[in-house]
Protein backbone atom coordinates (compact mmCIF):
# COMPACT_ATOMS: atom_id res chain seq x y z
CA UNK A 1 0.00 0.00 0.00
CA UNK A 2 1.33 3.54 -0.92
CA UNK A 3 2.10 6.00 1.33
CA UNK A 4 2.98 9.38 1.42
CA UNK A 5 5.23 11.41 3.47
CA UNK A 6 3.30 14.30 4.79
CA UNK A 7 5.01 15.73 7.71
CA UNK A 8 6.90 15.66 10.38
CA UNK A 9 6.33 16.05 14.43
CA UNK A 10 8.20 18.96 15.71
CA UNK A 11 7.36 18.92 19.37
CA UNK A 12 3.89 19.28 21.39
CA UNK A 13 1.43 22.46 21.20
CA UNK A 14 0.00 23.73 24.33
CA UNK A 15 -0.61 20.41 27.39
CA UNK A 16 -3.42 18.82 25.89
CA UNK A 17 -2.03 16.32 23.49
CA UNK A 18 -2.14 18.64 20.65
CA UNK A 19 1.30 18.31 18.11
CA UNK A 20 3.40 20.54 15.95
CA UNK A 21 4.29 19.46 12.90
CA UNK A 22 6.13 21.08 10.02
CA UNK A 23 4.46 20.13 6.33
CA UNK A 24 5.95 18.33 3.64
CA UNK A 25 2.55 18.95 2.07
CA UNK A 26 1.99 20.90 -1.27
CA UNK A 27 0.00 23.55 0.66
CA UNK A 28 -0.51 23.50 4.37
CA UNK A 29 -4.68 23.75 4.08
CA UNK A 30 -3.92 19.69 2.86
CA UNK A 31 -4.23 19.01 6.21
CA UNK A 32 -7.78 19.82 6.40
CA UNK A 33 -8.21 16.99 3.75
CA UNK A 34 -6.41 13.77 5.53
CA UNK A 35 -9.42 11.84 7.97
CA UNK A 36 -6.48 9.94 9.96
CA UNK A 37 -2.41 9.84 9.53
CA UNK A 38 0.31 7.31 10.47
CA UNK A 39 2.76 7.74 12.68
CA UNK A 40 6.15 6.82 11.92
CA UNK A 41 6.77 3.25 13.48
CA UNK A 42 2.59 2.53 15.17
CA UNK A 43 0.61 -0.31 13.03
CA UNK A 44 -2.48 1.55 12.83
CA UNK A 45 -3.58 5.07 11.48
CA UNK A 46 -4.98 7.67 13.65
CA UNK A 47 -8.29 9.95 13.08
CA UNK A 48 -7.73 13.19 13.24
CA UNK A 49 -9.82 14.98 15.69
CA UNK A 50 -8.96 18.84 15.02
CA UNK A 51 -6.58 20.75 12.66
CA UNK A 52 -5.48 24.44 13.35
CA UNK A 53 -2.28 26.86 11.65
CA UNK A 54 -0.37 28.71 13.59
CA UNK A 55 2.88 30.75 11.84
CA UNK A 56 3.34 28.14 8.88
CA UNK A 57 2.96 25.22 11.26
CA UNK A 58 -0.18 22.56 11.25
CA UNK A 59 -1.46 21.79 14.90
CA UNK A 60 -3.23 18.87 14.88
CA UNK A 61 -5.05 16.91 17.74
CA UNK A 62 -4.77 13.00 17.21
CA UNK A 63 -6.86 10.32 18.85
CA UNK A 64 -5.49 8.59 22.14
CA UNK A 65 -2.46 11.66 22.17
CA UNK A 66 -4.12 13.09 25.19
CA UNK A 67 -1.72 15.02 27.40
CA UNK A 68 1.52 16.61 26.55
CA UNK A 69 3.49 13.14 27.89
CA UNK A 70 2.10 11.41 25.57
CA UNK A 71 4.22 13.69 22.68
CA UNK A 72 7.98 12.87 23.94
CA UNK A 73 7.52 9.48 22.67
CA UNK A 74 5.94 10.48 19.14
CA UNK A 75 8.82 14.04 18.85
CA UNK A 76 10.30 13.82 15.70
CA UNK A 77 8.51 11.00 13.68
CA UNK A 78 7.40 11.03 10.25
CA UNK A 79 3.98 11.50 9.81
CA UNK A 80 2.28 9.41 6.79
CA UNK A 81 -0.98 8.95 4.90
CA UNK A 82 -2.34 6.78 2.55
CA UNK A 83 -2.85 6.99 -1.17
CA UNK A 84 -6.48 5.06 -0.64
CA UNK A 85 -7.12 7.70 1.61
CA UNK A 86 -6.73 11.02 -0.14
CA UNK A 87 -9.12 13.07 -2.41
CA UNK A 88 -8.63 11.81 -6.60
CA UNK A 89 -7.28 13.34 -8.90
CA UNK A 90 -8.39 14.99 -12.06
CA UNK A 91 -7.28 13.64 -15.39
CA UNK A 92 -4.31 16.19 -15.64
CA UNK A 93 -3.45 16.02 -12.17
CA UNK A 94 -0.74 13.55 -10.59
CA UNK A 95 1.22 13.29 -7.50
CA UNK A 96 4.86 13.72 -7.84
CA UNK A 97 6.09 10.05 -6.53
CA UNK A 98 4.49 8.88 -9.67
CA UNK A 99 6.61 10.69 -12.53
CA UNK A 100 9.77 10.43 -10.42
CA UNK A 101 11.68 7.78 -12.26
CA UNK A 102 9.70 8.11 -15.64
CA UNK A 103 11.26 8.21 -19.07
CA UNK A 104 11.25 11.38 -20.84
CA UNK A 105 11.18 11.59 -24.89
CA UNK A 106 11.86 14.98 -26.87
CA UNK A 107 9.65 15.02 -30.09
CA UNK A 108 12.70 15.80 -31.87
CA UNK A 109 15.32 14.18 -30.36
CA UNK A 110 13.95 10.94 -28.51
CA UNK A 111 14.86 9.23 -25.09
CA UNK A 112 16.61 12.57 -23.18
CA UNK A 113 16.37 11.02 -19.64
CA UNK A 114 14.83 9.82 -16.33
CA UNK A 115 12.97 12.54 -14.38
CA UNK A 116 14.70 13.20 -10.82
CA UNK A 117 12.68 15.41 -9.25
CA UNK A 118 10.10 18.00 -9.36
CA UNK A 119 10.33 21.59 -7.87
CA UNK A 120 6.91 23.09 -7.26
CA UNK A 121 7.95 26.10 -5.55
CA UNK A 122 9.32 28.24 -8.25
CA UNK A 123 7.03 30.34 -10.77
CA UNK A 124 6.83 27.52 -12.57
CA UNK A 125 6.42 23.78 -11.73
CA UNK A 126 9.84 22.07 -12.94
CA UNK A 127 10.74 18.55 -14.22
CA UNK A 128 14.27 18.06 -13.28
CA UNK A 129 15.45 15.37 -16.04
CA UNK A 130 18.94 13.18 -15.53
CA UNK A 131 20.39 12.74 -18.23
CA UNK A 132 22.25 9.67 -17.71
CA UNK A 133 25.57 11.55 -17.77
CA UNK A 134 25.33 13.56 -14.60
CA UNK A 135 23.51 16.74 -16.10
CA UNK A 136 20.36 18.15 -15.03
CA UNK A 137 17.46 19.03 -17.34
CA UNK A 138 15.00 21.48 -15.81
CA UNK A 139 11.69 21.55 -18.09
CA UNK A 140 8.88 23.60 -17.08
CA UNK A 141 5.59 21.87 -16.69
CA UNK A 142 3.62 23.93 -18.75
CA UNK A 143 1.94 22.67 -21.84
CA UNK A 144 3.90 24.73 -24.24
CA UNK A 145 6.58 22.30 -23.75
CA UNK A 146 5.02 19.47 -22.13
CA UNK A 147 2.81 17.44 -23.89
CA UNK A 148 2.17 14.71 -22.88
CA UNK A 149 2.45 12.88 -19.33
CA UNK A 150 1.42 8.86 -18.69
CA UNK A 151 1.46 8.46 -15.77
CA UNK A 152 0.55 4.59 -16.17
CA UNK A 153 3.62 4.19 -18.40
CA UNK A 154 5.91 6.27 -16.25
CA UNK A 155 6.39 8.14 -20.00
CA UNK A 156 6.86 11.60 -20.21
CA UNK A 157 7.03 13.45 -24.05
CA UNK A 158 8.21 17.20 -24.54
CA UNK A 159 8.97 19.85 -27.08
CA UNK A 160 12.29 20.96 -27.43
CA UNK A 161 13.36 24.09 -25.79
CA UNK A 162 16.44 25.87 -27.54
CA UNK A 163 19.44 25.41 -25.69
CA UNK A 164 18.54 23.37 -23.27
CA UNK A 165 18.62 20.04 -24.54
Amino acid sequence: MDKFLVGNIVNSHGLKGEIKVYSYAEYLEKFDEYDSILIEGEDKKRKIKNVKYHKNMVILKLEGINHIDDIQRIKGKNLFVFRSDLMSLSDDEFYIVDIIGAEVFDLEKGFIGTVSDYFTHTAQELIVINDGSGNEILIPNVPEFVKEIKIKEKKITVKSIEGLI
